[in-house]
């Protein structure tokens, strides 16, 4: 019982996740990486998993983990005010020109997948996402 010799966990995910990004945004996400859920309460899981970053990832990339306050339903309550806030194209304009201005920005799953064929589009996402907010969701 137990997860396959080949399968890495939570520290493999994200080296794996930010490594796939360019090589000029790694030091930027090796920084900022955010835990959230219920996970993120387990006794020491801040500090084993910055042991577990740092022995898979080059010792010139710094590494710090932030815990949100509110782990269980912080990323909730984002995602239903950014819903909330688009219900109409008005909406949706003042809402893009608020999160420009406080540096939060989003992109669909559809988008992101859809940028994998055109490798300009999706650089111009993760320039404009790490521009704005420097970090990264995992």
């Amino acid at each position: 019982v137990g997860l396959p010799s080949n399968m890495g966990g939570l520290a493999h995910g994200i080296v794996q996740s930010i490594t796939s990004c360019p090589k000029k945004y790694h030091a930027a996400l090796f920084g900022n990486v955010v835990v959230t859920g219920g996970i993120s309460q387990i006794k020491n899981f801040q500090s084993r998993l910055e042991q577990e970053l740092r022995s898979l990832t080059p010792c010139q990339y710094p590494i710090h983990i932030t815990r949100l306050d509110s782990p269980i339903t912080q990323s909730w309550a984002g995602a239903r005010e950014w819903i909330r806030s688009g219900s109409s194209n008005e909406t949706k304009r003042q809402t893009e020109a608020h999160h420009d201005k406080h540096g939060m920005w989003s992109v669909s799953r559809d988008e992101w997948e859809q940028s994998k064929k055109d490798p300009k589009k999706r650089k111009q996402f993760l320039s404009r996402f790490l521009s704005n907010t420097g970090s990264v969701l995992i």
